[in-house]
């Protein structure tokens, strides 16, 4: 057989090999001027770096002479300057567009949660040929290679880079399913022509190719747990119907993409009324009470998100567009940028300082170097839209920018790192509940809900407060106050000094008042509880008295109505009276739940005037032994009662698909999010891994999770259905079509 290199002899086997190692070499070289690392990486599948030595090609050999003869030579045209991975936010220096306040990508990351890969590719100084015009690339890890989302893509400039430029990286999404422990990511960049033999998936050996390692840690953060209070509201002349639960996950999946958390998991819901006019501020701290009672009287420890009708935070003169605490939030269900604000205050943030907000402001936030006060300091970015948030012109979600009408997507207001990493801590330790564990495990038999509010002058008003049994120890986690509560017991002995904390961030310090929800242990020969800010005792309260209150429970009344669910409808009359010094005017209610005995509550109304009320059990866990318990107030002095044992049936989970909607048409290459995930008041939230998408177009199947993110949709019509268990061992499915339109040629870019 003829020698294909023209009559050259062949290289001897020693030659060849010495070739061979001083070529791996060189590629070392190379990427270590390149700023990456040669470590071994889990991704064994993809080609090297350049392709082995052919001896019987010539050009092979001269080729790899050359790199003997100068390893440094810059052969390649195109370089990557760096990758960015980011979730939401992170920090990330791209020739001094930074803040500059921490190094590159030491925002941490969080499992279970989509990771986008932004490379920056750019023109290499020096090279010995002219850059490619255009260029592309594919990420491996774990044995997968994926595609970018937006090449092919013009090169540029070093100086002509921009993080505020979605296209001005390429972009590789890593799925949500993926994002756990620790990857080694490999993203190789290389020369695009559309009439290149040579550029084909998963082939490098065109003349101008680059490549990038870096590893990603993914830290766990539990999902954050949920129970809705769906608001009907009949205040301000209005009349209009409570939220669904289903408009609840369609809120909170709008502004999960911005928070440090894989997901949601909900509780069971309630439904309240309330009728106060909230064009006065004052109002909206009364409903944020009602919150904080219900939660505080619940066994399951979870956030309260409380969603008024769409609309409510428009009406004419309406101070405030939403409220929340610790643990609670409250606005409009068609409001994001309002409720993702009162999720950081759930969440224990102050408001930043920007805009006008009420104090205390939180005087750590930081100073984004060249960025105005309250910026976000870093580039953020929706990772379901593909949007960015630019640093000069965005503020942090702590801020009042953008206060002003309702918005479903907030165009200049995203999360700082500084607050990314502030709630991530806040999930993680109190265990994605809002409550942290206490110190020590103690059980309290009674605990009572202590509502009092304090005036300038130091006159101390009492709410009504509720004694309740059965609650889990937490700790409480919130401000400390200067206010103290002393406990004297009939005899006028000291019992124990309780000190009091921030409830309601919207409260000025230096206001008119300050309202106080404290739940302490209350032992049964408490006396007298006596109001101390420093040394000054403000007020003495007496706890019942000679006289006490009784409540009877008149009766549960089934209501089953077509198209209204499972209502109960439960009565009660109250006899005697208790007055006290300090004392509420008239009487309050707080309604109970338990579906296993009493073993366990759920809060289903607090603060109620007449002695009724109506509860929806569709929303609430079944069981053989239910029953109702009220708790009527007046002050400190209560009386409690139960209703005799009840059955309700226990519910399956049904499927809900938040997003996409049905008839919803999107353009090829641009992301679709499929939210979505099986419920039920008995049976929970399905777990991520239980949750699977499929299309009528897609034969493999469109991925799992509750929140998945597809930019790689075939043009047609689609039927998405979701599909996950029931919590019987059975399935459930819901389905929607969508349409998906070709786009235009990305080989004209």
């Amino acid at each position: 057989m003829d020698n294909p290199a023209g009559g050259l002899p062949q290289l001897p086997p020693n030659l060849r090999e010495k070739l061979d190692q001083l070529k791996r070499l060189t590629d070392e070289l190379r990427l270590d001027l390149a700023g990456v690392t040669a470590e071994p990486v889990d991704d064994t599948r993809l080609p090297s770096l350049k392709k082995p030595i052919n001896q019987d090609n010539v050009a092979d050999i001269i080729d790899a002479l050359n790199d003997l003869k100068d390893p440094y030579v810059r052969r390649s045209g195109l370089k990557i300057d760096g990758v960015e991975m980011t979730q939401s936010v992170q920090f990330y220096d791209l020739h001094g567009q930074g803040s500059g306040a921490d190094s590159d990508n030491t925002v941490p990351l969080v499992a279970g949660k989509d990771l986008i890969l932004r490379a920056y590719v750019e023109r290499r100084a020096g090279s010995f040929f002219a850059p490619p015009e255009r260029f592309d690339g594919v990420v491996g890890y774990r044995g997968k290679q994926l595609s970018s989302l937006n090449g092919p893509r013009r090169l540029q400039e070093p100086a002509a880079l921009g993080r505020r430029f979605i296209d001005d990286s390429l972009n590789f999404r890593i799925p949500a399913a993926d994002c756990h422990g620790t990857v080694n990511f490999t993203v190789r960049a290389y020369e695009w022509r559309p009439d290149s033999r040579f550029v084909v998936p998963g082939r490098f050996d065109n003349y101008h190719s680059a490549a990038y390692r870096i590893t990603a840690v993914f830290r766990e953060v539990p999902r954050m747990k949920l129970t809705g209070v769906l608001i009907r509201f009949t205040g301000s002349n209005q009349n209009l119907a409570a939220p669904t639960g289903v408009d609840l996950v369609t809120t909170a999946a709008r502004f999960l993409p911005m928070l440090p958390t894989p997901g949601f998991d909900y509780n069971a819901c309630t439904v309240i009324d309330y009728g106060e006019d909230l064009t006065v501020r004052k109002n909206w701290d009364k409903l944020l009470n009602i919150i904080a009672n219900l939660r505080s009287a619940s066994t399951t420890r979870t956030y309260y998100v409380g969603l008024l009708p769409a609309g409510v935070a428009s009406l004419a003169g309406a101070p405030a567009r939403g409220i929340g605490r610790a643990g609670a939030a409250v606005a409009s269900k068609d409001d994001t940028r309002a409720l993702g604000h009162e999720f950081g205050h759930a969440c224990q943030l102050d408001h930043v300082n920007v805009n006008g907000p009420e104090p205390p402001h939180d005087p750590k936030y930081p100073d984004y170097g060249p960025f105005p006060f309250g910026s976000v300091g870093e580039a953020g970015l929706d990772a379901a839209r593909m949007t960015l948030y630019d640093p000069p012109s965005s503020f942090d979600f702590m801020t009042y920018n953008e206060n002003g009408p309702t918005t479903l997507f907030p165009t200049s207001t995203w999360i700082s790192p500084y607050h990314y990493k502030k709630m991530m801590n806040a999930i993680r330790t109190t265990e994605g509940t809002g409550d942290f564990p206490p110190l020590i495990v103690s059980f309290t038999a009674t605990v009572m809900l202590f509502n009092f509010r304090v005036h300038r002058g130091g006159r101390v008003e009492v709410a009504p407060s509720y004694p309740v049994t059965g609650l889990p120890a937490i700790r409480d986690g919130r401000p400390p106050a200067d206010i103290m509560l002393d406990l004297y017991d009939r005899n006028g002995e000291l019992i124990d000094s309780h000190r009091c904390h921030r409830h309601n961030p919207y409260q000025d310090p230096d206001g008119a008042y300050l309202d106080f929800h404290e739940a302490l242990p209350w032992p049964e020969d408490v006396g007298e509880v006596v109001v101390v800010r420093g040394r000054r005792r403000l007020g003495r309260l007496r706890v019942g008295g000679e006289r006490g209150r009784e409540v009877r429970v008149e009766g549960v009344r089934r209501l089953e109505q077509e198209g209204q669910g499972d209502l109960a409808r439960i009565d009660w009359s109250v006899s005697g009276d208790d007055p006290q010094e300090g004392g509420a005017d008239e009487t309050a209610a707080l309604v109970r739940y338990s579906h296993d005995g009493g073993r366990t509550w759920q809060a289903v109304a607090a603060d109620l005037r007449e002695a009724r009320c109506l509860v929806n059990l569709d929303l609430l866990p079944g069981g053989d032994d239910c029953r109702f318990q009220l708790v009527v107030s007046s002050g400190l002095s209560a009386a409690v009662a139960e209703s005799e044992p009840f059955a309700v049936r226990l519910k399956p989970r049904r499927a809900h698909i938040v997003s996409p909607r049905d008839g919803q048409t999107f353009r090829a290459g641009d992301p679709v999010v499929f939210a979505g995930a099986g419920h039920s008041p008995d049976y929970g939230t399905s777990a991520d891994d239980e949750v699977a998408w499929s299309s009528s177009l897609e034969c493999c199947g469109l991925g799992t999770g509750s929140h998945l993110v597809r930019d790689d949709l075939p043009p047609g019509t689609h039927r998405v259905t979701l599909a996950t268990g029931d919590g019987r061992g059975g399935e459930t499915t819901a389905s929607v079509w969508i349409k998906v339109e070709a786009a235009p040629d990305r080989d004209k870019c």
